[in-house]
């Protein structure tokens, strides 16, 4: 073909001026024996070549220095420096259980930033800072396959700056990792004939995870310009050198306005290798609107163009139907023992509403099934940070700060209305007043109102018949008018009881012995009755005794439940008024807020989509 060099022939090798002449003239043995021996080579090379199909080779070309593409690349690539890197990092994982490798020093410079574009200097001038091509759309070496790369915390260190985003992000990346090995996405595509495998396409590229410490490895992060950390860095295959971009035919690049306010691209315009922004996931951020392992996942399928999906076993689901099972069974008891109480204490309805709006407002349910943390813990002082870093517990907070307020203004607002109520005077305490009143005028009534009113007030078995004076006796106690004037027909009525009696008793033992137990259990039922009303009487009497010293320590008391109650009204709805006249402007019409306004952590700051 054209443009290809000829492969010097063995057959140049011979020629017939090679031959010694020194006779003078040639015998025809001699030139039989040269013919001989070139034939010999000749079939000796077709014999050693390899069969393949007669392809028309241009003139003067010989036919044996032509070579086939498809058997010549894959023999060139397996020797070249690439494919030696994909086969160290490809075994590198494979020696990992789960599939993962870490990254030292040494392996991180030959086997990752030898794969990537020399670094360069780029000076700023003024507020212009030069922009150039990407890293991944400069001239570099070779890469034909996917690499993500982790930069985290790992083991102790994870543990001393209680890093729960790095913990999670890790078992994310592990579990990806493993759904990525059992797909096959760690085997190079070789092609079928006549392809160049030295090109794969990027949806059939090999993908290969790898992960930094970087408490080791703590320069990293500066090198490449990440933001914050855990963040998963890619690194795709290199581009053909048609999709490259270069510099400039005069070295020149161009410029853009530099944002001072922009804290990536000033880290970027100061990195030697800066990752670009799209090649970067922040998790901090990815944690805003699903779990570290899903939002990872979409990520890591967007870049490498697949539809890898993490496998399910039968067993997690049949423990996580048991654990819905058993949560549910346990709510219904408890809704369950609820209505049966809610007759009896009819306040639990109100204090069931207030924690069900409590719950609801407070995005306590989000943050417990994502794990969002509470605090974090800045790694340079290790102080506990109560706003966390990310926006999905800045938003945990925001929502319980509010919500709680708001329920402690109504709980307060409604003590503030009650309260009040008990520095009045009760009605039982108007009727107390009123008693000595009532006594004195009690003394001018007749003898019978009076007598009957103690007698109402004391037990039956206490009460006797009035004195003397005119007074007339309690009722049921026998008068002595009545007893004068039955005196006659009491005693030929009490001859003939006794004579029934006598009767009875020599007729009948049992009615008299069982007359006589129940005479005697009414007298016991009776007495038990006095000693409990003496009892109650003997505690009111001590009750009314010390209600003078013991009513004003209960006043006071009240008096600071009720200051206390006032300022913890006016405090919870000062925070909530000043929380909304924070974000009033944003909850104007239309709801999306400009982008001059600095937006807040909160969902409801994005827009109208709540």
């Amino acid at each position: 073909m054209a443009g290809r060099q000829p492969l010097p022939s063995l057959l140049s090798h011979f020629s017939i001026s090679s031959v010694s002449l020194a006779s003078g003239c040639l015998s025809r043995t001699g030139r039989l024996s040269c013919l001989v021996v070139r034939v010999a080579l000749l079939l000796l090379l077709c014999a050693v070549s390899s069969p393949r199909a007669a392809l028309p080779s241009p003139p003067g070309s010989s036919p044996v220095a032509f070579v086939a593409a498809s058997e010549a690349a894959p023999a060139a690539f397996a020797s070249s420096a690439a494919f030696q890197r994909f086969e160290e990092l490809r075994r590198r994982a494979e020696a990992s259980p789960s599939f993962v490798f870490f990254f030292d020093i040494d392996h991180y410079n030959s086997l990752l930033l030898q794969t990537l574009p020399a670094a360069r200097v780029r000076p700023r001038r003024g507020q212009l800072a030069p922009r150039g091509p990407s890293l991944f759309r400069r001239h570099g070496p070779f890469r034909p396959y996917h690499l993500f790369v982790l930069y985290s915390l790992v083991g102790d260190a994870q543990r001393l700056a209680n890093c729960n985003e790095c913990k999670d992000a890790v078992e994310a990346f592990t579990k990806v990792a493993e759904a990525y090995h059992g797909a096959g996405a760690s085997v190079f595509p070789w092609p079928a004939e006549g392809g160049n495998p030295a090109t794969p396409a990027a949806s059939v590229a090999p993908v290969l995870f790898a992960i930094v410490d970087v408490a080791t490895l703590n320069r990293t992060p500066a090198l490449h310009a990440l933001p914050s950390l855990p963040a998963v860095a890619h690194i795709p295959p290199s581009l053909s050198p048609e999709e490259e971009e270069d510099d400039g035919e005069d070295g020149e690049e161009e410029e853009d306005d530099f944002n001072p306010g922009d804290q990536w691209a000033k880290m970027s315009a100061n990195a030697p290798l800066p990752f670009p922004r799209e090649e970067v996931l922040v998790l901090q951020r990815a944690i805003n609107d699903a779990g570290v392992k899903k939002s990872m996942l979409e990520w890591v399928n967007m870049k490498s163009q697949r539809t890898v999906t993490i496998p399910t076993t039968i067993w997690m689901d049949a423990w996580s139907l048991c654990g819905l099972l058993a949560i549910a069974s346990v709510l219904l008891a408890v809704v369950r023992r609820l209505l049966r109480l809610l007759p009896e204490y009819p306040w639990l309805l109100s204090g069931g509403a207030c924690f069900v709006y409590w719950l609801s407002t407070s995005g306590l349910v989000f943050s417990i099934q994502h794990r969002v943390p509470l605090f974090a813990v800045q790694p340079e002082t290790q102080q506990k940070v109560f706003v966390a870093p990310n926006a999905r517990s800045q938003y945990f907070l925001e929502g319980l700060t509010m919500s709680a307020c708001a329920l402690a203004c109504g709980v307060a607002a409604a003590f503030l209305i009650f309260l009040p109520s008990s520095f009045l005077p009760s009605r039982q305490d108007l009727l107390e007043s009123e008693e000595p009143s009532s006594r004195a005028r009690d003394a001018s009534v007749s003898g019978k109102r009076r007598c009957l009113l103690v007698a109402v007030a004391r037990p039956p078995r206490l009460r006797w018949p009035c004195g003397l004076g005119g007074e007339e006796a309690a009722p049921g106690a026998p008068s002595d008018n009545e007893g004068s004037g039955e005196r006659g027909g009491g005693a030929s009525s009490n001859s003939s009881a006794g004579a029934r009696r006598r009767q009875g008793t020599v007729g009948g033992g049992k009615e008299a012995t069982l007359a006589d137990a129940r005479r005697r259990e009414r007298e016991e039922e009776e007495e038990k009755e006095i000693l409990q009303w003496i009892k109650a009487e003997e505690r009111l009497l001590r009750h009314e005794e010390g209600t003078g010293s013991s009513s004003w320590p209960t006043r006071l008391c009240l008096l600071v439940c009720l200051f206390m109650t006032a300022f913890t009204f006016i405090g919870s709805a000062s925070i909530v008024f000043q929380a909304y006249r924070q974000k009033a402007v944003w909850y104007k019409v239309p709801f999306f807020p400009p982008p001059t306004y600095k937006r807040g952590p909160m969902r409801v700051d994005r827009g109208n989509e709540l």
